[in-house]
């Protein structure tokens, strides 16, 4: 108990085989410990992490990793288990699946340029161009340079990812709605109904009318408030009808 709780944080190196070794200064002795799923939370080879001892679960760590927003994850990791033979039991194992390690930033950076370099959509066709020994030189304009640059930088026929600007026609008020209608529609607003047509109008648009409905308001009124003729009835005489019904 002494030993844990004069325990100090460490840091370590992470390795390419992301296994650390750590001395838990108890009778636990020196234990290895497994990062590889911390590789999936953003630690790359390299990189450094902040060990504690689990006051609680010793040889169990506390291993923190220091994001880039200044935030920390912490996660408990236990020590490795191993064979009669030395051998890490959660090896992979023939017949057995198991995920690979995620690329690192450099290395997604590196396929970018790549992909770039040799004018390709994918990284699997830059890797099969660059094994088959060609070079990216063979698909570079060595006289760019000396032209004049276009507004952005890319390959002929690759759309830019940019929304072309789009402006919301103005919205109106119902004073000048009504003016507008009486003025173009006399038919539907006038002195008879206007009334009418402004109740209904404020009741759906009680503040102003949008721009993209104008149009639809607009067919809505006048197809409410627009005058109808009225249908036309004619009596034929009585000696037509007889007339007709001989």
């Amino acid at each position: 108990l002494e030993a844990i709780a004069q325990w100090k944080e460490e840091r370590r190196n992470v390795g390419t085989d992301f296994v650390i070794s750590v001395n838990t200064h108890t009778h636990y002795g020196v234990q290895n410990y497994d990062l590889r799923e911390l590789a999936y939370h953003g630690l790359s080879a390299k990189e450094f992490v902040r060990i504690l001892l689990n006051p609680f679960k010793a040889p169990e760590i506390v291993a923190v990793m220091d994001m880039p927003d200044g935030t920390e994850k912490r996660f408990n990791i236990a020590p490795m288990e191993k064979d009669q033979y030395n051998q890490d039991l959660s090896a992979p194992v023939f017949g057995e699946g198991f995920r690979a390690m995620p690329k690192t930033h450099t290395e997604k950076v590196l396929e970018e340029i790549r992909m770039q370099a040799y004018g390709v959509d994918s990284a699997e066709e830059a890797e099969r161009l660059h094994r088959a020994g060609r070079r990216p030189s063979s698909v570079t304009n060595i006289m760019a340079d000396v032209k004049e640059a276009p507004l952005y930088l890319g390959r002929t026929g690759q759309p830019a990812k940019v929304a072309a600007p789009t402006a919301e026609p103005m919205p109106m008020s119902r004073i000048a709605f009504a003016v507008m209608m009486k003025r173009e529609h006399p038919d539907v607003w006038n002195d008879a109904n206007a009334s009418a047509c402004m109740e209904w109008l404020s009741t759906r648009y009680p503040d102003s009318v949008p721009g993209s409905e104008i149009e639809s308001v607009v067919a809505r009124m006048c197809d409410r408030f627009a005058l109808r003729r009225a249908p036309v009835i004619s009596f034929a005489q009585a000696d037509e009808r007889r007339a007709a019904c001989q």
